[in-house]
């Protein structure tokens, strides 16, 4: 099939109906397709391929040019690590609310017992249902940040370094972001340590610097 065939008008000024969802590029890749994913993540809290990874190789991602990117909320697989806990599910949920686009895994390789799904635990359900209600909420912000994204190239996940270049700190920060130019967020990054995924609704200036 001829993808361009699936748009009315692949002249028109909004987005055809059809994406290139791709897992691996380089800078310069989202002119041919401008959403990618992480690939298969491990379902757990490891800096080398789990939730701490994915908040590290999105912002990275938007550094590199590609507007929209996301995670597979909940991680891929779990070969030789124990079944991924719903403290992850929630993390990762909230996580995936700020990212540029949003996907649930409910599948994937889980050779070491079962995944816990969303409605297994009520307080579980709770949490997802609230981050999914946020972002559809959030859907006028998002489409004019993928307004942005086509006309100044700015990614929907984007390093506070982007904003404040002269801020040392910034450059010292892996795991957190400004989505949508007016919150400061990054999920938990270790199990058993929770903290509020939003940092900031705003940011103050002292001294030049993000405070």
């Amino acid at each position: 099939m001829e993808y361009i065939d699936l748009d009315d008008d692949p002249n028109d000024s909004l987005a055809p109906d059809y994406v290139f969802y791709h897992r691996s590029g380089y800078a310069g890749s989202q002119h041919w397709a401008w959403a990618m994913w992480g690939g298969d993540p491990a379902a757990d809290w490891s800096v080398s391929d789990g939730l701490p990874a994915a908040v590290t190789g999105g912002i990275n991602c938007g550094l590199s040019g590609i507007p929209f990117w996301g995670s597979d909320i909940g991680g891929f697989h779990a070969l030789l690590i124990p079944p991924p806990t719903s403290e992850l599910l929630k993390r990762w949920t909230e996580f995936g609310a700020f990212s540029g686009l949003m996907r649930d895994q409910t599948g994937g390789k889980i050779e070491t017992g079962t995944r816990v799904q969303i409605l297994d635990e009520e307080e579980l359900t709770y949490v997802v249902r609230r981050y999914q209600k946020l972002r559809t909420q959030l859907v006028p912000y998002i489409t004019n940040a993928a307004w942005e994204a086509r006309a100044l190239g700015l990614p929907l996940m984007r390093a506070p370094l982007l904003y404040f270049p002269d801020d040392p700190t910034v450059w010292r920060s892996q795991r957190r972001m400004i989505l949508l130019t007016f919150s400061i967020c990054g999920p938990s990054p270790k199990a058993g340590r929770p903290r509020p995924l939003l940092m900031a609704a705003l940011w103050t200036f002292k001294a030049g610097r993000m405070v």
